[in-house]
């Protein structure tokens, strides 16, 4: 859905988001989730939609178009909630081991072509790796989590539609 929820607020706007995650939200809340996983959605969105808002008012970060953080962004975590939940019998396959190295290429690589490798690299794999050692939950999720929301990240600042604060901008 990142594809299709990009171009939808691109096209529409953030209310173009708002409706399609709104929609999704709704059918996997009332059809798909059980009680257990309804919480875990209402919790990731109340809690994302706090943290998004706090990172845009300390400037970390803005989404165009809008003062805060839109709807569809919270509506987002938690559909990704639900979704880790979906995967997680299938995650238990994967040797952690894998996974873990996995995903490690590629948030190098990642950092390698977007110019960024450095020790804050390291830190994202150092930090991925001690999630995985404090968790219960198969790694592959973690991984899976991580393209994810590497996936979504390049997308939603390719599109125009957030952006991070840069110490290098200079105002004109």
């Amino acid at each position: 859905f990142v594809p299709l929820t990009i171009l939808a607020v691109q096209r529409l706007g953030h209310d173009g988001g708002n409706v399609l995650l709104g929609a999704l939200f709704f059918y996997l809340f009332i059809k798909k989730a059980d009680l257990k996983v309804r919480r875990l959605m209402i919790v990731l969105a109340v809690f994302s939609s706090l943290f998004e808002t706090a990172n845009v008012a300390s400037g970390a970060y803005t989404y165009f178009g809008t003062l805060g953080s839109p709807l569809w962004i919270g509506l987002g975590w938690a559909i990704l909630g639900w979704w880790f939940v979906q995967l997680q019998p299938a995650a238990g396959k994967i040797a952690s081991n894998h996974a873990f190295g996995a995903i490690a290429v590629l948030i190098a690589e990642a950092s390698f072509f977007n110019q960024t490798l450095g020790l804050s690299t390291a830190i994202a794999i150092l930090g991925l790796y001690a999630l995985g050692l404090a968790v219960r939950q198969p790694f592959a999720l973690y991984a899976f989590t991580a393209l994810f929301a590497m996936i979504a990240e390049w997308s939603g600042t390719y599109a125009g539609i957030w952006g991070y604060f840069d110490l290098t901008h200079k105002p004109v």
